[in-house]
Parts: structure tokens; C-alpha cells; sequence
């Protein structure tokens, strides 16, 4: 083994721990991400329609919010649902 095959593993060990760390913090994050969006859909959802309407958004929006995959962010397909409606109402 030469000496730069030597570096380039010791290297790669190295990192490991911290990609491990850096995967769990993006984890823990993306499950606190998940809950505070899942929380805030639910609360769209107990909203009535003319508020719903006020906000950009039908009870659709919502539902369909709330069934999207976990892989997915609501949040995104919300906002874009907003901003098409409010869009169109402006003349």
C-alpha cells in the first residue's frame, strides 16, 4: 500500500463518524420538519371555508396536503396552490 492509498483511507475514516452525524441531524430534522407541517395541516384543516378562502386555499388543497407522501412536503404544494389562486385573482 503506498503512502497516498494510506492517506485517502485514513481520510475516508475520518469522515465516516461525521457523515453518520450529519445523517442523523438531517433525520432529526426532517422528522421535526415532518411533525410541525403534519400539526400545522391540521389546523388548516379544523379552519372553515372562508378562511381557508382567505388564505389562498380550498379544503381540497388541504386534504390533499394532508394525504401526500411522507417523502414529500406539503408545504411546497400548499404555497404553490396559494400563489396560482391568488394569480389569477389579480386582474
Amino acid at each position: 500500500m503506498s503512502l497516498i492509498e494510506r492517506a485517502s483511507d485514513s481520510r475516508a475514516l475520518a469522515h465516516r463518524p461525521h457523515s453518520l452525524f450529519a445523517g442523523l441531524a438531517a433525520l432529526r430534522a426532517a422528522l421535526a420538519r415532518f411533525t410541525k407541517n403534519r400539526s400545522a395541516i391540521r389546523y388548516m384543516a379544523d379552519m372553515d371555508d372562508a378562511l381557508l378562502k382567505d388564505i389562498g386555499l380550498t379544503r381540497t388543497d388541504v386534504e390533499q396536503a394532508y394525504i401526500s407522501s411522507i417523502r414529500e412536503d406539503p408545504m411546497v404544494d400548499l404555497k404553490r396552490a396559494a400563489c396560482n389562486r391568488s394569480q389569477r385573482m389579480v386582474i
